[in-house]
């Protein structure tokens, strides 16, 4: 019997109790997991490491969610290096970073 349900009222626990034990379960569970990561959150995954590592077990999902996860965590730990990055490219050393890019001079 399927009971409908609001949007609103649907959580991740509820697609773990109506999932259990299917083969879409896995990929169900990382979809709102990799949202909150795209968004610079790893709470969940910190705090729910015991139930992602029972329920995700094929390593074509672990793996990239944790490359995923490990990668925000760095970020987190230290912006500067990446805004950096992102902002002079591989100019990024200090030094060089300094002058004055093509990109950056006055039209």
């Amino acid at each position: 019997e399927h009971t409908r349900r609001e949007k609103s009222d649907f959580d991740l626990a509820n697609v773990i109790e109506v999932s259990k034990d299917r083969a879409i379960l896995p990929y169900l569970y990382l979809q709102p997991i990799g949202t909150t990561l795209c968004d610079n959150d790893t709470t969940y995954i910190a705090d729910h490491r015991s139930q992602f590592d029972s329920i995700v077990q094929a390593p074509y999902l672990r793996h990239p969610m944790l490359k995923l996860y490990q990668d925000k965590v760095n970020y987190l730990k230290a912006p500067h290096a990446i805004s950096q990055y992102m902002l002079y490219g591989d100019n990024a050393v200090e030094e060089t970073a300094r002058e004055k890019m093509p990109f950056m001079i006055p039209v």
